[in-house]
């Protein structure tokens, strides 16, 4: 028989076997905003208690909160098949939005509510000491169940796999039936803490992610692979009809910005330091045969060039300053000029051209794959330095096989 009892704006509603606690809700108003609903539970722990004692003291704990779900069922008397019962599940959902129907008004649904998880802040220290520390800030952690063991002593045996851990943002919100912009998804950020302030300032907090050691083998077995990392940027959205799709997110990796001083010595930018890295070509990886317009988007890319007709390659103007790579190889020599400038002469090359006879000095705004003489291989690595400024590594089999002018 299900109960429901009212103890100030909490509602507690169940049966012998469930139950639920939740809010009344407030009445409606003539007002605006509508009255806000009273919070539906709180749960407050005991103050750990002090102590008084005159030589080394350290004060109580202060009270937890601990909530343990069930344990799945299990299934002994089975003679066929037997699988334990899941876990109990453990579900925190914040109140949805307030949905708007109203026509002829401009109408905002409104949000959903938000989850905040914060850890204690650390205690401090006031009274004056030998070496004062303050306490640190309590640390949160989000970790999946380990995977079930398994000890059969016959068959084969797999141990089960960890729990995944999950963290995205919800997907937009879809829109429809007149000039739509679908909503953003919302962003995810994984932030480290700023170092605390003083004569010397604290370091700020490291963030790692690092990937899961693989299990160790038998001793003639093999051990597992590392887990690997993954970092891609997500893909743009397509279109149905003749329209544009999204361009894909960037992905950024740079250092940490130096400190600075008012009349002392400012500090290094941090590094980014890859190990083992291999630059992989991507989708701008493509044969050209033709007038080429690149934009910064195909930074990276490395490019197959034909000279079976005369045409131009256009590069972006490095407005980003230093990082835009391009690579280009002749692939189809033949007679006909293909040259490589800068979109609206934003930029010029500096760099050199190594050729079968000589190193030469590569100062100009027009690089050219020469008509006849270019040979298969040659080719032309070109990197931005500057805001208006292309570093240039070219090589050729032949003399004057690539031009700059």
């Amino acid at each position: 028989m299900a109960r429901t009892e009212y103890f100030e704006n909490i509602v507690v509603t169940g049966t012998a076997n469930t139950g639920s606690v939740g809010d009344s809700s407030p009445a409606s108003v003539a007002t605006s905003p509508g009255v806000a609903a009273p919070s539906a539970m709180s749960i407050t722990g005991a103050v750990g208690g002090a102590t008084s004692i005159a030589t080394t003291g350290v004060g109580g704990v202060g009270g937890g909160f601990s909530a343990t779900l069930g344990a799945g069922g299990t299934a002994s008397a089975a003679t066929t098949s037997a699988t334990g019962g899941a876990g109990g599940a453990f579900v925190v959902t914040a109140g949805a939005g307030g949905a708007e129907a109203i026509a002829g008004t401009t109408s905002i649904g409104g949000a959903g509510g938000a989850i905040t998880l914060t850890t204690g802040a650390g205690g401090a220290v006031s009274e004056a000491v030998t070496t004062a520390t303050g306490g640190a800030s309590g640390a949160v952690s989000l970790r999946s169940g380990t995977g079930g063991a398994v000890t059969a002593t016959s068959g084969t045996n797999t141990g089960g796999a960890s729990g995944a851990a999950s963290f995205g943002s919800g997907t937009g919100g879809a829109a429809s039936g007149a000039t739509d912009t679908g909503g953003a998804s919302g962003a995810v950020t994984l932030s480290s803490g700023t170092g605390g302030a003083g004569d010397t300032g604290g370091a700020g907090g490291t963030l790692s992610v690092t990937g899961g050691t693989g299990g160790a083998g038998g001793a003639t077995g093999t051990g597992g692979a590392g887990a690997a990392v993954a970092i891609a940027a997500g893909q743009g959205g397509s279109t149905p009809g003749a329209g544009t799709g999204g361009a894909g997110g960037n992905v950024t990796l740079a250092g940490g910005a130096p400190g600075t001083t008012v009349g002392g010595t400012n500090g290094a930018r941090g590094l980014v330091v890859a190990t083992g890295f291999v630059t992989k070509a991507g989708t701008t990886a493509v044969a050209i045969t033709g007038a080429t317009t690149l934009t910064q988007a195909d930074s990276g890319g490395i490019f197959t060039v034909s000279q079976a007709a005369a045409y131009d390659i256009d590069l972006p103007s490095p407005t980003t300053g230093p990082g835009l790579r391009f690579f280009f190889s002749l692939t189809g020599a033949a007679a006909n000029n293909v040259t490589i400038t800068v979109a609206g002469g934003a930029a010029t090359f500096v760099g050199t051209i190594q050729t079968d006879a000589a190193c030469i000095v590569a100062t100009g705004s027009t690089l050219t794959f020469a008509s006849g003489t270019a040979a298969l291989g040659d080719n032309i690595e070109i990197q931005s330095i500057a805001t208006n400024l292309y570093h240039v590594r070219a090589v050729s089999s032949v003399n004057v096989g690539i031009t700059v002018s």
